[in-house]
């Protein structure tokens, strides 16, 4: 199944948020003790949602470089999104 990466920022939260589906009920959620807040499929053990808590604040503390405890697969890209921000389109579609 295709899906998205959604990515946004909650500034009075102050969290940042990278999800492929919105949490759902018994959607399973880990914490960790820095500040991730991981949900994941209770059938699959997929992750869906990884949420960086105290964002800024974690930002700030590593400079110009964020590296995430996770990887990710790009594949193709939207067509008219790539047109409308100048991209090319991915080679794979």
């Amino acid at each position: 199944m295709d899906s998205h990466l959604n990515i946004s920022y909650d500034i009075e939260g102050d969290i940042l948020q990278i999800q492929t589906v919105a949490p759902y009920l018994g959607q399973e959620t880990d914490m960790t003790d820095e500040g991730l807040v991981v949900r994941t499929n209770p059938k699959t053990g997929a992750v869906e949602s990884v949420e960086i808590l105290g964002f800024s604040r974690q930002f700030a503390k590593l400079g110009d470089r964020l590296e995430f405890p996770f990887s990710a697969a790009f594949s193709g890209v939207d067509e008219a999104w790539a047109r409308e921000l100048a991209l090319p389109k991915a080679a794979n579609d």
